[in-house]
């Protein structure tokens, strides 16, 4: 069971603590991707089906789980986001050249901030059309 806990950091631990969060969900989903491979070949077998069912379920439960720790994810960043670019507030830090460029983690952290970056623009053009 997920609960919230609210508590404050220091604005500086704030894209840490992001990048925990977006390891953690790159953890649990690299479970579930196990889980239905582990179940790809059963589904053809009647026999199987029950346990197909059963995983595919929960599968999809902690699909959702993951979902809502990125959303989490996505609220905190916005707000560090629109605390760095509203007038009288410093810039962030310039981040920190990763030790391993090639690394699967810094591609979907890139990914994921270039993404971002996109539906903060999409959001930004709806508000000045709107």
């Amino acid at each position: 069971m997920r609960v919230r806990v609210t508590h404050g950091i220091n604005i500086n631990e704030v894209p840490d603590r992001i990048k925990g969060l977006i390891e953690e969900v790159i953890d649990d989903l690299s479970v579930e991707i196990d889980k239905l491979k582990a179940i790809d070949g059963l589904s053809n077998s009647v026999a199987y089906l029950p346990t197909v069912v059963a995983i595919i379920d929960d599968v999809r439960k902690n699909l959702a789980v993951a979902d809502q720790m990125l959303t989490d994810t996505y609220a905190i960043s916005s707000g560090l986001v629109e605390y760095y670019t509203a007038p009288n507030n410093p810039a962030p830090a310039p981040a920190p050249s990763p030790s391993n460029p090639n690394s699967e983690l810094d591609a979907v952290s890139e990914m994921l901030s270039n993404m971002g970056e996109q539906i903060n623009a999409s959001q930004q053009s709806d508000i000045h059309e709107g």
